[in-house]
Order: structure tokens, then C-alpha cells, then sequence
């Protein structure tokens, strides 16, 4: 069982601080609620001798909170360390530019380095060989990835594949993501089958992977990417 750490004190702004300097993006999630959003910190402040904090406004909060009188959110983040952290806060108010909220109590910093996983950008692919007899070119559908596996479709209904069972290895496999600025092709070594599932409305096999431990190198780049990625969905669920 894991044992964060708590950071409390002004350890916590200055954490703030760093958040808002290297413009992090932080998981909102509205408990009590099905609403989940990207935002950043934008401010940290004093409010009436209160330490707060001012988040980008999340599109759709307001209709959100409608009848909450107090609001309870959680956050979390990763860090520069690579380490996950979370914290929550309540009550808060909406300002015009942006949501204002009391700074939490404490941070829990987890004591583990942190495989956060992102939804692949529209049209991002995986191929590999297909690990059975003939060894023909697979493509799939990039459902979502971290540094330590992904969740892959296949693109054909039916039942999954005889090749590709519980515990299957799979070898030379490329990620590829189409990006706005640039298009990114990640290989990995190995990666291997630990769950298999069928989409409920499609039908179509989905396929869970454990990627072999990277190399640092391609960690590292598959972790700038990842943020990267982030910032370009929150950038997006901005203008909508």
C-alpha cells in the first residue's frame, strides 16, 4: 500500500508557484459530478490573509457547480520529478478571469514514479507484425498511452484475434501520432497482451499492452510528447 507524502506549509505555494511558471496542466474533476477537465494554475495569491490559487476557467464549469453550495475538487498533476501528485480543495468562487479556490491543506506527493495516460489525438495508429503465422503488418487504432502501455482497437468487428491472447508478445511496434505542428513515429521493443475486450457499441476487439521497459531516451521523448499532447487538448477545449 502506497504512503504519499504530504507537503504543507509554504512548500504548497511554492509548488503553486512552479505550477503556474512552467505552465503544468492539472486533472480537474468535480466529485459528486461527471465532470472532469484540463486547466492550468494562472494566479497564486493572498485573499483576505487566505493563501488561493486562480485556475483557468474550464469549459462547462459553471453549469457544473449549478446548485452545489460548496464545491468539492479534486487535482492531479505530474511533476517535473516524473512523480504524481493530488490534492483537493472546496468552495471557491468564479471570477472573470477564471476560478478562484482556497489553497488545499496539503499536497500529496505519491512515491512512485507516475505512467499518466492521455487520450491519443484522432487518428494516431500502432503497427506491429502480427505475432502469428505470416507475420502480416497489423494496424490499429491508438486509443490512449503512457510511458508504460497503451489501449489499442482493431478495426474489425468480430472476435479478437487468435494471435494476439492473453500474455502475447508482440515485438517492433510503432506509435504513430499525427500532431498539429508535426508527425511522430515512436517505436517501441516489446510490448505484451494483459487484457482483451470487445468495445460495447462497435463490437471491435480492444487490446490492452504493457510496453517492455523503455530506454531512458524514448521514455523521455514518449513523456514530452505525452505533455505535449495535453496541452494541445486543453488548448482545444479552450476554444469550444
Amino acid at each position: 500500500m502506497e504512503t504519499p507524502e504530504l507537503i504543507t506549509g509554504d512548500r504548497r505555494t511554492r509548488i503553486f508557484r512552479q505550477l503556474q511558471k512552467d505552465r503544468t496542466v492539472l486533472t480537474l474533476r468535480l466529485l459528486g459530478r461527471d465532470y472532469e477537465r484540463l486547466t492550468m494554475v494562472i494566479g497564486v495569491e493572498q485573499d483576505g490573509g487566505q493563501p488561493s490559487f486562480l485556475i483557468d476557467y474550464p469549459r462547462g464549469f459553471r453549469e457544473a457547480v449549478s446548485g452545489i453550495p460548496v464545491w468539492m475538487l479534486r487535482f492531479e498533476f505530474i511533476g517535473t520529478d516524473h512523480l504524481a501528485y493530488r490534492f483537493r480543495t472546496k468552495g471557491g468562487r468564479i471570477l472573470k478571469e477564471g476560478v478562484h479556490l482556497p489553497l488545499p491543506e496539503a499536497i500529496e506527493r505519491i512515491q512512485r514514479r507516475a505512467h499518466f495516460r492521455v487520450e491519443a489525438p484522432l487518428g494516431s495508429t500502432v503497427r506491429f507484425p502480427d505475432p502469428g503465422p505470416g507475420g502480416d503488418l497489423l494496424e490499429m487504432a491508438l486509443v490512449n498511452v503512457s510511458v508504460g502501455g497503451a489501449l489499442m482497437a482493431s478495426r474489425k468487428a468480430g472476435g479478437p484475434s487468435d494471435s494476439l491472447g492473453m500474455d502475447t508478445e508482440i515485438r517492433d511496434l510503432k506509435l504513430f501520432f499525427p500532431l498539429p505542428d508535426e508527425d511522430v513515429t515512436i517505436p517501441v521493443r516489446s510490448a505484451v497482451v494483459k487484457r482483451v475486450e470487445s468495445d460495447g457499441e462497435t463490437g471491435k476487439p480492444k487490446y490492452a499492452v504493457r510496453f517492455e521497459p523503455l530506454p531512458a531516451a524514448e521514455a523521455d521523448r514518449l513523456n514530452e510528447l505525452i505533455w505535449e499532447i495535453q496541452r494541445i487538448q486543453l488548448r482545444r477545449q479552450q476554444l469550444l
